[in-house]
C-alpha cells in the first residue's frame, strides 16, 4: 500500500500469494477474517498455495490444481468482494514447486489481448463487407534467454558466429587452438522434437577441408560423415549431443550445452542449441479432443483457400526493406551532421570580427564563410595505399577484421 501511494506501480496488478503447508481452505478463511475492514481496492488477486506433504495428490491431473473456495464449503459469503481469491494445490515435489514458482514469471493480467492474426476474407464471414478474418491470440514466453542471466555460464547460447561456439579464451587466430567436442549422447526421433524448445540461430556442419590433415584421413572422413548423414536421413532421426568438460576441470564443476544435430537435403549436418530443464517455463496447453464447430471450419478454411500454396519454401523472394531503411537512415544522419556543421559555421559568422582586422580581411571571411556553407565533395586520393599481403599457413586469415575495421 506503501508503494501504491506514491504511484510506484499499478495499483491494478498488486497480487499477494501465500505459500503454506495447512489446510488451504483455512488460510482463506483467516485471511477474509483478518482483511474484513481493510481497504481491498488495490488488491487484484490473492492466491493460497497449498503444499501437500502428507496426502498423495495422484488422483488430480495435474500436478497442481486450482480450486475457488465456493459458498458450500461455509454458510458466509465470502468477505472479499472484488477480489479474486484462488486456492491452488501443489505437491511437495521438486518439479511441482519449481513450476509453480515459474509461474509467476508468466503475465496473467487478461487485460488486452497480444496478437491480432490476419488472414483473407472469407466468403462465410458474418460482416457484408469484404474485412479479413482477424483471430485474436495471446501470447507465452517458452524459455527463459541464457543471455538475460547475470554471470551467464556457458549454456551455448551464442551461436551468431563460429568465434561465439569456440570454447572459451580459444580464437581462430590461436595456434594452439583446439576444436570445440561434442558427445553424442542420446538418438531422438524426429516427430518427436518440439521445436519450442529450440532457440538461436542455427550453425551448418559440414566435412572438414582442414589442410594439415593427409588425403587419406580426409576422404575417410568424408565417407564416414557421408555414411551419418544418409542414416539420418532415411531414418528420420536427430542426434542430442553435450559440450564436453574442459580437460583438466573436475568432474561435476562446469556447465554443459546442449544441441540438437539433424540431417538436410544437402552433404551437412544442422546444428541447433536446446534449451535445459532449469530455463523452461511452464507451459500447460489443453489438447482439443473435438472437432471445431462448422461455421468456424468453413470460415477459415475459405481464407486459407485464398493464399497462394508454396511447395518449396525460397527465403530469397522475401524482403524486408531492410537496406532501404539503412539507405534513408544513412542519409538522415548524414544531413543532420551537415545541418550541425552549418549552423556551427554560422554561429561563428555571425561573431564579432576582432579588434584591429581591416576591411578586406572582413570581405575575405565573408568569402570563405559563404564557401563553407556549399557542402564540400568528398575527396577521393588518386591512389590508395595498399597493405602488403603476407601468406602463413599457420595463420589463417580473418575476413571479419576487414569487414570491422572498414
Amino acid at each position: 500500500m506503501c508503494h501504491t501511494s506514491h504511484r510506484d506501480i499499478n495499483s491494478n496488478c498488486v497480487e499477494v500469494t501465500v505459500l503454506t503447508c495447512q489446510s488451504g481452505k483455512t488460510v482463506i478463511r483467516q485471511l477474509e477474517q483478518g482483511l474484513e475492514n481493510s481497504d481491498l481496492m488495490s488488491l487484484r488477486r490473492l492466491l493460497v498455495i497449498q503444499i501437500a506433504l502428507q496426502q498423495s495428490l495422484c488422483d488430480r491431473s495435474p500436478a497442481c490444481s486450482l480450486e475457488t473456495p465456493s459458498s458450500e464449503d461455509n454458510q458466509e459469503e465470502s468477505l472479499m468482494l472484488g477480489t479474486e481469491m484462488d486456492l491452488q494445490l501443489v505437491e511437495g515435489t521438486v518439479e511441482a514447486l519449481e513450476s509453480t514458482l515459474k509461474m509467476w514469471l508468466h503475465e496473467q493480467g487478461g487485460d488486452r489481448e497480444h496478437l491480432h492474426l490476419l488472414l483473407p476474407p472469407s466468403c462465410f464471414s458474418a460482416n457484408s463487407s469484404p474485412s479479413p478474418v482477424c483471430l485474436k491470440c495471446d501470447m507465452q514466453e517458452r524459455l527463459i534467454s541464457p543471455a538475460l542471466l547475470a554471470s551467464t555460464p556457458d549454456l551455448g547460447m551464442k551461436t551468431e558466429s563460429m568465434q561465439d561456439f569456440q570454447p572459451p579464451n580459444k580464437s581462430l587466430t590461436n595456434q594452439n587452438f583446439s576444436p570445440q567436442r561434442l558427445r553424442v549422447v542420446k538418438v531422438l526421433h524426429a516427430d518427436g522434437v518440439c521445436q519450442s524448445v529450440l532457440y538461436g540461430l542455427p550453425l551448418i556442419v559440414r566435412p572438414t577441408s582442414c589442410w594439415q590433415l593427409d588425403w587419406d584421413e580426409m576422404e575417410t572422413n568424408n565417407q564416414m560423415f557421408h555414411a551419418l548423414c544418409h542414416i539420418l536421413k532415411t531414418r528420420d532421426w536427430f542426434l542430442l549431443v553435450r559440450s564436453e568438460s574442459e580437460p583438466g576441470s573436475s568432474p561435476g564443476s562446469g556447465v554443459f550445452s546442449y544441441y540438437v544435430i539433424q540431417s538436410s537435403g544437402s552433404h551437412s549436418l544442422l546444428l541447433k542449441p536446446v534449451m535445459t530443464r532449469e530455463l523452461m517455463l511452464p507451459c500447460c496447453l489443453p489438447v482439443s479432443v473435438e472437432d471445431p464447430p462448422l461455421l468456424a471450419l468453413n470460415t477459415v478454411e475459405s481464407s486459407l483457400e485464398q493464399l497462394e500454396k508454396d511447395p518449396v519454401f525460397n527465403p530469397l523472394c522475401l524482403d524486408s526493406n531492410l537496406y532501404v531503411h539503412l539507405r534513408i537512415r544513412g542519409l538522415l544522419t548524414r544531413s543532420s551532421q551537415l545541418f550541425g556543421a552549418q549552423a556551427r559555421g554560422q554561429c561563428r559568422g555571425a561573431s564579432r570580427p576582432p579588434e584591429g582586422s581591416t576591411q578586406r580581411q572582413q570581405g575575405r571571411q565573408s568569402q570563405s564563410r559563404a564557401r563553407a556553407t556549399v557542402t564540400p565533395l568528398p575527396s577521393i586520393p588518386l591512389k590508395m595505399p595498399r597493405p602488403s599481403l603476407t601468406l602463413h599457413h599457420s595463420r589463417p586469415c580473418v575476413p571479419a577484421a576487414f569487414f570491422q575495421d572498414s
